[in-house]
């Protein structure tokens, strides 16, 4: 289903994910090493009446970027994925309050690699996106039905049972 940022973004909560699939070779070199359809994924947030997503982005580090520039500049594909919180135990204030408090942390190039080549050691306090959203749902109270690996590429994470996909934002 095609969606319109402007028409659907008031049906978008606190805690539903972003995943989006570029056209740039970092995307393109994500998708090919995870084998994932995706290659970057986020967390809607709601803060002053303005969409946000929070995401770990390379270069960059974990940061609140407008939903709204995305939607209108990015070259690539967005789907949005409702969080079914409720029907797994997750508590969204408790993952909103523990994705805040990532903010400004740094990104991990180390992590990513060592995560889908599996030779490197975690390097704490650093995320990559997917990451990042699979620990804010488990601190949240979800216990990762469906999926048992700590490091997951963006493309698993948009398979966990407790997102459904919406649609694809134009």
């Amino acid at each position: 289903m095609t969606l319109t940022f402007k028409d659907d973004k008031h049906r978008i909560k606190n805690g539903d994910v972003f995943c989006f699939r570029g056209k740039g070779i970092w995307s393109w070199l994500i998708r090919s090493i995870s084998q994932s359809k995706v290659s970057h994924i986020g967390i809607a947030i709601w803060l002053w009446d303005r969409l946000y997503v929070l995401e770990a982005k390379e270069c960059i580090g974990v940061r609140l970027f407008p939903m709204d520039m995305y939607a209108d500049n990015y070259a690539g594909e967005i789907n949005w994925y409702e969080n079914l919180g409720f029907e797994y135990g997750i508590d969204i204030n408790q993952m909103m309050d523990h994705a805040l408090c990532q903010v400004g942390k740094k990104y991990s190039f180390t992590n990513i690699f060592r995560d889908f080549i599996s030779k490197f050691r975690r390097v704490p306090d650093k995320y990559y996106c997917s990451h990042l959203v699979l620990e804010c749902l488990r601190e949240a109270g979800y216990n990762g039905e469906g999926f048992n690996d700590p490091n997951p590429s963006p493309g698993e994470v948009a398979t966990l049972p407790c997102l459904h996909r919406m649609g694809t934002i134009k």
